[in-house]
């Protein structure tokens, strides 16, 4: 099964594209492969009109709007820290299973 997620950041560059390439690199470990996930990079104001087509969305930076979806919001930015990345990772991985 593929899944999509969104990695979503304030401009939807650096930080989120870092946390796209985190997240294919380490989910392996967790059960997903490259092929199994779908990570796409948004800015967090696209959000409320993506959200609906999203398995899941990882925040890196701020605050997601108020939105009106079942859609799990993972806080994120412990891959920018390097502190706690795997609590990222858990996290993903239980929600999607």
């Amino acid at each position: 099964m593929s899944y999509k997620i969104l990695a979503a950041c304030g401009s939807a560059s650096a930080t989120s594209s870092t946390a796209k390439t985190k997240l294919e690199e380490n989910m392996p470990d967790y059960g997903f492969t490259k092929h199994d996930l779908n990570i796409s990079t948004a800015r967090i104001t696209e959000l409320p009109s993506q959200i609906d087509n999203t398995d899941a969305v990882v925040i890196m930076s701020g605050n997601a709007p108020n939105l009106d979806s079942d859609v799990p919001i993972i806080d994120g930015v412990n891959l920018m820290t390097g502190f706690g990345e795997e609590e990222v990772y858990e996290e993903l991985a239980s929600e999607l299973e």
